[in-house]
């Protein structure tokens, strides 16, 4: 559970190394070389490994919608299906 929570905040991976995502995103980061931009850049990585798809289209997107809360909902399209996507936009109203 406190894993959740770490993540839910962005911590999470700001502590991965390059040699973690290989290990963990083997098919986006197949060797060091190619996630050693990434380490310890939670905004970067997101962007990465979540742009593009589950509705991320904008250029931001990965970060804005990486996964939060105890169940983890990731993704433009995922935030939108639980009614949670403009939720900062309706807070500041």
């Amino acid at each position: 559970m406190l894993n959740t929570v770490k993540e839910a905040a962005g911590e999470l991976f700001s502590h991965y190394s390059a040699e973690r995502l290989t290990q963990v995103w083997p098919s986006r980061f197949p060797a060091i070389a190619s996630a050693r931009p990434f380490a310890r850049d939670p905004r970067k990585l997101a962007n990465r490994v979540y742009g593009g798809r589950m509705g991320n289209a904008a250029p931001d997107d990965g970060w804005r919608y990486r996964g939060r809360g105890l169940p983890q909902i990731t993704g433009k399209e995922n935030y939108a299906k639980f009614g949670i996507a403009d939720a900062r936009r309706r807070l500041a109203r």
